[in-house]
């Protein structure tokens, strides 16, 4: 049996080298070392499973490079909220873990409390009421880069009366009430972050009551498209009609009567 090395390195770039090369198309070289460090960035592989050896190096390669892809796009998205400081935020990126659902997967369901807070960062979910009477209404839709889950359960730790569900195959961070209460309680900033994030949330609660009891269909219909234009392409329409409070005939008739 021969030993051999797979050294990897992160380029300037910020995408993974193999021995010099992409690491999709990186080469290996042999080595008489019988322990390499892996903090050093090293694999050790035998010939007889050399590839899949290298496989499972690669896809932890990538598995990595996404996890950092991820963070990052939390961090932007709560620097664009507000700055806790350096040491705040360090804290509160490092109590998120990677996850990921298949399509038409129930997160949450009525009656359960909900524990986790999602960061979406591929992907769709939706929120929803369903009754023993068979009456659903879509309550919101939540999409990369923005945070999901029930909101009132989470904060309030008590029952939900919704479900959350994906729509489509999603990938997201998650992190626990108990992390994220016990850092408001040591970092003021976050406990303001958190607030703030909140106060967001509860303002676009009250824009959506205005539409539902004040708006046509069509108006309706317009102010979601010109809030979220692109949504039409993402989510399958008889789920944004039910979210409007639009019966299917009438809004394929929006459909064809509003421009876009």
């Amino acid at each position: 049996m021969h030993l051999y090395a797979l050294f990897r390195e992160t380029s300037p770039s910020g995408w993974y080298t193999v021995a010099g090369s992409p690491a999709k198309g990186g080469t290996v070289v042999r080595t008489n070392q019988k322990k390499i460090s892996v903090s050093a960035g090293i694999f050790l592989f035998n010939t007889s499973h050399a590839t899949g050896w290298l496989m499972e190096s690669m896809n932890a390669i990538d598995l990595q490079e996404r996890c950092m892809l991820q963070t990052e796009q939390l961090q932007k998205t709560i620097l664009a909220i507000y700055d806790p400081g350096e040491e705040a935020m360090a804290a509160f990126l490092s109590v998120w873990q990677e996850g990921a659902a298949k399509r038409k997967t129930i997160l949450t369901r009525a009656g359960e409390v909900e524990r986790t807070l999602y960061f979406i960062t591929e992907g769709i979910q939706r929120v929803y009421y369903y009754d023993e009477q068979d009456r659903e209404a879509t309550i919101v839709f939540t999409y990369a880069p923005s945070f999901g889950g029930v909101a009132d359960s989470f904060l309030t730790q008590t029952p939900s009366r919704f479900f959350v569900e994906t729509l489509t195959a999603c990938t997201y961070l998650k992190t626990g009430f108990q992390q994220l209460d016990e850092l408001m309680r040591k970092y003021h900033s976050l406990e303001h972050l958190i607030r703030l994030t909140t106060n967001f949330a509860f303002a676009g609660v009250l824009e959506r009551m205005v539409e539902i009891q004040c708006f046509t269909a069509e108006e309706k219909f317009r102010a979601l498209l010109k809030r979220s234009p692109h949504i039409l392409n993402m989510i399958p329409h008889k789920y944004i009609a039910n979210y409007l409070g639009i019966d299917a005939t009438n809004f394929s008739k929006l459909l064809g009567k509003v421009k876009i």
